[in-house]
């Protein structure tokens, strides 16, 4: 179903946090969204493996099925951020620096001046993909854990 205006939709928000009786395990989830428009629909991060039933249905609650989305953007490799990738068979996919759709890879070097992707999602619309570096606590580390402010991981 086409919308006439740009969305931003979360369908799942994202937590982490350190288990109560076990500071060596990390309890986390990204935060997964979804940007609707006429022309394009991208989603940001698919959650877990696990998550797979719950993202089909809160993309059904947006009047989306997986073959309605353009572009999956996975801000990083944590199986949090990527794991349900495979439903999105008709889309392509930023996998941190890498595109992809199939078995075709686009290049495109983040890492050398080209610090940004351009998206356009609507006539009026571009969304820029930026590359950006996400810190995480290492295992010694016993202070809290500082999201990234893009992904939220």
């Amino acid at each position: 179903m086409a919308t006439t205006t740009n969305e931003i939709i979360v369908l799942n928000e994202g937590y982490s946090y350190m288990e109560k009786d076990d500071d060596s395990v990390m309890v986390a989830n990204c935060t997964c969204t979804l940007i609707k428009s006429h022309d394009c629909n991208i989603i940001v991060d698919t959650m877990t493996p696990w998550d797979g039933d719950l993202l089909l249905q809160r993309l059904q609650e947006s009047c989306l099925s997986t073959d309605d989305i353009d572009w999956v953007v996975s801000t990083h490799g944590h199986s949090d951020h990527l794991g349900n990738n495979n439903l999105f068979l008709k889309a392509k996919h930023i996998v941190g620096t890498n595109i992809s759709q199939r078995n075709r890879y686009f290049i495109h070097d983040f890492s050398i001046g080209e610090s940004s992707l351009l998206l356009k999602i609507s006539t009026d619309y571009t969304l820029v993909v930026l590359h950006t570096v996400c810190r995480t606590p290492s295992k010694s580390s016993k202070h809290p854990v500082t999201h990234c402010p893009v992904c939220r991981c």
